[in-house]
Order: C-alpha cells, then sequence, then structure tokens
C-alpha cells in the first residue's frame, strides 16, 4: 500500500531535555482532510447533502467542530468548511508509482490487483467500496458546491502536556486561558505570522493543521520553544476527535 510521505522525514530525530518529559511532540498520521465551500445560495443545500451523506452537521459558527461517523468539521469561512476524517487507504498517489496517465484500469504489484485512475495523481483499486470522501463527492454535484482534497498539502502536528499552552503563547497572540479558548475550541490564527489552525482537542492538549511547506519550519519552532521545560516525540494515528476532546485519550 502506498502512503503518504510526511513532510517531516528530512528534520531529522529532535533533540529535547529527556530527564523530564512534562511535554508530548509529535504528528499525527493517517488522517484525510477535504475542504468543502458552497456557492452563492447553495450553503442550506451543501449543510443536507453533507448530513445525508455523512451524518454530520456542518458548524453555523467558528468557534466548535462539529462530528459524527468519526468525522470532524469546521467552519473556516462564510460558505467554507474543513473536514478531517480517517484515511482512505483505498487511493494513493501516483508520484512514486510510476503510473500510466490511462483512464483503464492498469496492474501494480499485485497480480490480481488492479488500480483505477481517479484523478491527476490519484488511484484506487478497482471495485473498492466507496470512503467517506466518496460518499460526499457522490452527494454534492458540482453546481452545489466544489470539495478540494487537502490531505497532502497539510500536515498535523501536536503538543501535549501542562505547559503546553505556556509554549503556545509564545508564538500565538491570542487569549489561551483555558476560560476563553475552551476544550475543543478552535481557531485560524498564527504561529509567528504562519498561518495554522489550532485546536484545543484536551484539556493539556493541542493540535496545529500546518501547510505542508512549513511544516519543517513550526516543527523546529515547537521543538526550540519546548526545550526549557523538556519533551519527548512520538508519533500518532488518526482517531475519534470526539475521544480527544473529552479527553479519554
Amino acid at each position: 500500500m502506498l502512503e503518504r510521505r510526511s513532510a517531516l522525514e528530512s528534520s531529522g530525530p529532535p533533540t529535547g531535555r529527556r530527564e523530564a518529559r512534562p511535554l508530548v511532540i509529535g504528528e499525527v498520521r493517517g488522517f484525510a482532510l477535504l475542504q468543502a465551500g458552497a456557492f452563492v445560495g447553495t450553503v442550506a443545500a451543501l449543510e443536507r447533502a453533507v448530513r445525508s451523506a455523512l451524518g454530520v452537521d456542518l458548524p453555523k459558527r467558528m468557534d466548535a467542530p462539529r462530528r459524527a461517523n468519526g468525522v470532524c468539521a469546521f467552519k473556516t469561512g462564510p460558505e467554507q468548511f474543513l473536514l478531517v476524517g480517517p484515511e482512505d487507504a483505498r487511493s494513493a498517489s501516483t508520484e512514486h508509482a510510476g503510473l500510466e496517465s490511462s483512464s483503464s484500469p492498469v496492474p501494480l504489484f499485485a497480480e490480481d490487483t488492479r488500480l483505477c485512475k481517479v484523478g491527476p495523481e490519484q488511484v484506487r483499486p478497482a471495485g473498492a467500496q466507496g470512503s467517506w470522501m466518496d460518499a460526499l463527492r457522490e452527494a454534492v454535484p458540482s453546481a452545489m458546491g466544489s470539495l478540494t482534497p487537502l490531505s497532502h498539502g497539510r500536515t498535523r502536528l501536536f503538543l501535549e502536556g501542562t505547559p503546553a499552552r505556556e509554549v503556545l503563547s509564545t508564538g500565538i497572540a491570542m487569549d489561551l486561558h483555558p476560560e476563553v479558548f475552551r476544550c475543543d475550541g478552535y481557531a485560524l490564527t498564527g504561529l509567528e505570522d504562519t498561518p495554522v489552525l489550532l485546536h484545543r482537542t484536551g484539556s493539556q492538549r493541542y493540535e496545529l493543521y500546518v501547510l505542508r511547506t512549513y511544516a519543517g519550519w513550526i516543527w523546529e519552532w515547537l521543538t526550540d520553544a519546548a526545550q526549557p521545560f523538556g519533551y519527548d516525540v512520538v508519533e500518532k494515528t488518526h482517531v475519534s476527535l470526539l475521544a480527544e476532546a473529552d479527553g479519554r485519550i
């Protein structure tokens, strides 16, 4: 199976003060990201289509996400939403697969496995059952709105521990006090003028959705800012954002 390459692969193993580990820093992998946008006058229709396909209600305000069936929805603009869910393991980039541009199925590795080209750089096995993204594409016609896959263009980082809020406060110009930026709250903000989506997924846990181009720099900033406290580094696969927000994991 082909997998997305992490934007942090070339960063090398970070170092921290290891005798005390009040902080954990890492990358969340195994998730898919889709941007949904409505046209003028089609927001209500898009909301109905998303609810029918995924069972999740699109949020009305830019303060807390809505979720259902493993999919989390953020409102990022007047007619724009960001949907996060489990990665579709059956889809993969053709960048390193040496596939032809033909729309007909092509063999890959195993003789009994055939892939169909479903986009300029995307394939999936012929006859595979659709994912949550496929269900949404079928429910949202082009006249209703646009669906843009962003999985390959975003990196999802997290910072967890008692000093997490203090670390982030040195680079993010917003009030992160727990009574203001509540658990499960999110904001489109900037870390040292670099745009990020900041989501507080636990009492001491924060996640940052970062443009892939800036992921390496944001990672270096986080590990540098965490040095005075000490930190450990882990990698985490996608899990239910509901469980994270409830503090169960």
